[in-house]
């Protein structure tokens, strides 16, 4: 796989114009594109179709963040219409939350693995903790005394158990995840050049950094659509093609 294969844009707009001209510009120059809360609940809302226009204007694959988490037979119906097109539509994988439980995501494997018509399967992305959380959230808000690092590797453990094989976690969690869950493919969100605002993201890192870390797939927004989106994914790639190098 080639370094800007692995680099995924998170498509976070709420309207189809925008998204039109991003994926014109960055299709071949990068692998995936994700298509989160913002643009799909404009799309159900508003009757745009916005997957066909990914599909049109995009040469890669489609990653679905609507990060699932609702009682099992709920879930497990939502990924059975994901994994019937999967194959179609060229679809990457979907998000569902970890923190739900194991029956829960056992439910969303069994649907993939019964409802995919083809040899072609979309990853259940298991989301741990989100990146804009850190620990001090999670015990003066959430009031947890587990720290991010142990709740995301027990939601990684949690994957495994159930045989989901995308774990979703920061670049900061990533070597402790493949302990535990070796051959998984992790996602990182997260990511950002270095020097650039990390607003309200808390548990970040570079490119470069993630991919040496173990990351398969690095997810940028912000730091893709400012100034040239085209020099930007390319220094994303090379980054990422100089860490692969000495890997």
């Amino acid at each position: 796989m080639e370094a800007k294969d692995r680099i995924i844009f998170a498509a976070d707009m709420d309207n189809i114009e925008d998204l039109k001209r991003y994926l014109q510009v960055l299709s071949g120059h990068i692998g995936v594109v994700k298509l989160g809360m913002e643009i799909l609940t404009m799309a159900m809302i508003e009757g745009v179709p916005v997957i066909q226009t990914a599909l049109d204007n995009f040469e890669g694959k489609i990653m679905i963040d609507l990060k699932f988490g609702d009682i099992p037979r709920t879930v497990a119906g939502a990924a059975k219409v994901v994994a019937r097109n999967s194959a179609e539509k060229r679809i990457f994988g979907f998000t569902i939350h970890c923190s739900k439980g194991l029956e829960m995501i056992q439910k969303t494997v069994e649907a993939v693995n019964q409802f995919s018509l083809s040899d072609y399967q979309p990853l259940v992305l298991g989301v741990t903790v989100l990146t804009s959380i850190d620990d001090r959230i999670l015990e003066e808000e959430v009031m947890t005394d587990y720290s991010s690092r142990q709740l995301v590797v027990h939601y990684a453990g949690l994957a495994e158990e159930a045989g989901a094989k995308g774990i979703v976690c920061s670049p900061l969690e990533t070597a402790q995840v493949l302990a535990i869950y070796p051959g998984c493919t992790v996602v990182n969100p997260g990511i950002r050049f270095a020097g650039s605002e990390v607003q309200d993201q808390k548990r970040v890192n570079t490119p470069g950094a993630a991919i040496a870390a173990g990351a398969k797939y690095v997810v940028m927004g912000t730091d893709l659509r400012k100034g040239d989106p085209i020099a930007n994914a390319r220094r994303a790639a090379e980054e990422i093609a100089r860490t692969m190098q000495v890997l």
